[in-house]
């Protein structure tokens, strides 16, 4: 009679070790007033920039539970593109 059933314990899948995103550095302009910015480099394109008048306007949204959720939908796409790609989140760039 055959055995249908292996003895012994299951043999578990190797786990993986998730991939952490090293974040790049962000260049910040000092132009004097609103219109200094942080970009991740150097870029033209104003929505790939987050100017300093957005973050004294949307600061407060870092406060919300669903803060990243909240910035996505009033920064500019670009930034939050860049921002992904490059391992940081929208709360921690703001």
């Amino acid at each position: 009679m055959s055995k249908l059933f292996g003895s012994g314990t299951p043999k578990s899948e190797p786990t993986t070790p998730p991939v952490l995103v090293k974040k790049s550095p962000m260049v910040f302009f000092p132009a004097k007033g609103l219109g200094s910015y942080h970009c991740f480099g150097a870029t033209e394109d104003k929505t790939r920039k987050l100017f300093r008048s957005a973050v004294l306007h949307y600061g407060s949204l870092v406060s919300l539970p669903n803060a990243d959720q909240a910035l996505a939908s009033v920064l500019p796409r670009g930034f939050t593109e860049d921002a992904s790609q490059q391992g940081w989140t929208l709360k921690d760039a703001m």
